[in-house]
């Protein structure tokens, strides 16, 4: 009852007007540190579709078991026979989009890797690739499961480098990716993901800071890219990272945000796509990701002060929707 309270949440009280839902989303992680078995994965697809792109991978196995756990995958259960986690990892995801190489947005892969033999697709851009053969999958931290790389490569996936502001086919799914980069403190490089099914479209960002914050303007440039969508009612969602509550301090951001400059983020969209803002995003779903929890805070409390400081703030009419582990979002 509970997956059908936000089913019908984010397609009835969509104001910017969709002609009907066209993705789903399964949240197998949404943490941004410190729980180890729910960390940034989002599994995306079309609707009526059962081949999922795992926009990053902090948590694989775990974050299945919870799904399953909530009926997200009620429709697989139906016709899997044997082990649905396993039919689910196997055969079920078979692309993964790593935005950075951190490891609260790999981990869930790299410790599957091993058992992974379905040939899946990694991809990421060039510099996040470079990372993850050199410090990963070089047979000192992890063996190498892929193709590229240090020898031995067992080649159970395929590494693959993603290139940017480039259309890409993805493989053994109905979507589409093309990728921009992002700054995520000091230059270090981080990857959003604009994803298209037909003429539909799905934005997820990597971690990010905020352009006045690392003086550079990327995001501005992602917002001029998904402007004309807006304005053509073929934007679904986006997924943008909010990891800290305004009470952190904006040197000690590490490349993340908080809620007054996601706010910031959003104003400038709106601006991109009208002059009239107040209603520019009007209804637009936005899911809140990369909660960084508290060891002084009860849990979820971090959440609830985000939250409440971005409803706060929501002068343009926003669908705020902080994910929560297991849940299937359609939209």
């Amino acid at each position: 009852m509970r997956r059908l309270f936000f089913v019908l949440f984010l397609y009835l009280f969509f104001d910017v007007a969709l002609a009907a839902p066209a993705f789903q989303l399964i949240a197998l992680g949404v943490h941004g540190g410190w729980s180890d078995g729910n960390l940034s994965t989002y599994l995306a697809a079309p609707l009526g579709s059962d081949q999922y792109v795992s926009l990053d991978a902090g948590t694989l196995i775990n974050g299945v078991e919870k799904a399953i756990a909530q009926g997200s995958f009620a429709r697989l259960a139906v016709k899997t026979k044997g082990n649905l986690r396993n039919a689910i990892v196997e055969n079920h995801i078979p692309v993964y989009l790593i935005s950075h190489a951190h490891f609260d947005h790999i981990m869930g892969f790299v410790i599957a890797a091993p058992n992974l033999k379905e040939k899946q697709l990694l991809l990421a851009r060039a510099e996040t690739m470079r990372v993850l053969l050199r410090n990963v999958f070089n047979w000192q931290v992890w063996i190498n499961s892929g193709n590229i790389g240090e020898k031995p490569r067992l080649g159970f996936q395929r590494f693959e480098e993603l290139p940017l502001r480039r259309w890409i086919s993805l493989p053994r799914t109905k979507l589409e990716v093309k990728a921009f980069p992002l700054n995520h403190g000091k230059g270090y490089p981080s990857t959003a993901f604009l994803l298209k099914h037909k003429n539909d479209y799905l934005l997820y960002f990597g971690d990010t800071g905020a352009d006045s914050i690392e003086h550079d303007n990327k995001i501005q440039q992602i917002w001029r890219e998904i402007a004309p969508l807006i304005r053509r009612h073929q934007l679904h969602a986006i997924l943008l990272e909010c990891s800290y509550t305004n009470a952190q301090p904006n040197n000690q951001l590490f490349g993340h945000l908080k809620p007054e400059l996601f706010l910031m983020e959003l104003h400038k969209l709106a601006a991109q796509v009208s002059p009239h803002t107040s209603n520019a995003l009007k209804g637009l779903v936005v899911f809140v990701t990369h909660i960084k929890p508290s060891l002084t805070m009860p849990d979820n409390q971090v959440a609830k002060i985000i939250f409440q400081e971005l409803k706060k703030g929501n002068s343009l009419g926003v669908r705020f929707i902080l994910p929560r582990q297991g849940e299937r979002y359609v939209f």
